[in-house]
């Protein structure tokens, strides 16, 4: 299993110890909250599905809706988390976009939709066809060269949504700590390239036959169906 607790461009920053110290606190929030939310959904609890639908409707392509996502899941964040600036921070906006993406995820599956260890890259490659990784022009790779190409904090946030619809179409998991992470290294432009090459890596890795159970997600299994 890949080890989330590392960072995917680790030694290519010139940030302040602390901006490259902060990752570790963004994937252990992001991982807290996620792992609440999942265990309640999977338990049928109405608290968490009502706050399933507020993330999914805080959609994080404008700061508006950042403060949303805020007002609905970051009550308890690390102060190292909470921006001083009149617009979200770097990891304010990492973990916004991945615990909307998450409930998008999430929604109507009983199975657990994060896993950790299953990075970006990881699952497209599950999702694609062997002939799809051949082809730029197959609608799965043609997604995911525009997110790895795309700039734009909007564009982005489009580009993961629809690839996360298709994760959950086909009940394919991911690592929303491992993403959160990945976002604010992402917006590091000294660290961009680095995130990219790893998701494009992770991507093309033959993945090996996996023996897994219900506890893998570290959350417990349902007492009944999940419904929306």
């Amino acid at each position: 299993m890949t080890d989330t607790t590392t960072p995917p461009v680790e030694g290519n920053l010139d940030r302040s110890n602390d901006r490259q110290a902060i990752w570790k606190t963004i994937n252990s929030f992001t991982q807290r909250r996620v792992m609440t939310l999942q265990g309640g959904y999977r338990n049928d609890s109405s608290a968490a599905k009502a706050e399933l639908a507020r993330l999914r409707s805080a959609d994080p392509s404008s700061d508006e809706r950042v403060i949303d996502a805020w007002a609905t899941s970051f009550t308890d964040a690390p102060e190292e988390l909470i921006g001083r600036g009149d617009k979200p921070s770097d990891a304010e906006y990492a973990i916004a976009t991945a615990l909307h993406l998450y409930a998008v995820h999430q929604q109507s599956q009983s199975d657990a939709m994060h896993k950790n260890g299953e990075g970006l890259g990881r699952a497209v490659r599950r999702l694609a066809r062997v002939d799809d990784l051949e082809s730029r022009e197959k609608p799965v790779m043609r997604r995911f060269q525009s997110l790895t190409s795309a700039t734009d904090r909007a564009e982005i946030v489009r580009h993961l949504r629809s690839l996360v619809q298709q994760f959950r179409s086909e009940g394919v998991p991911l690592d929303y700590a491992k993403l959160a992470t990945d976002l604010y290294f992402l917006a590091q432009p000294n660290s961009r390239t680095s995130v990219r090459l790893a998701w494009a890596r992770d991507v093309t890795r033959p993945i090996k036959q996996e023996t897994t159970s219900p506890e893998t997600s570290g959350d417990p299994a349902p007492k009944t169906p999940a419904s929306n």
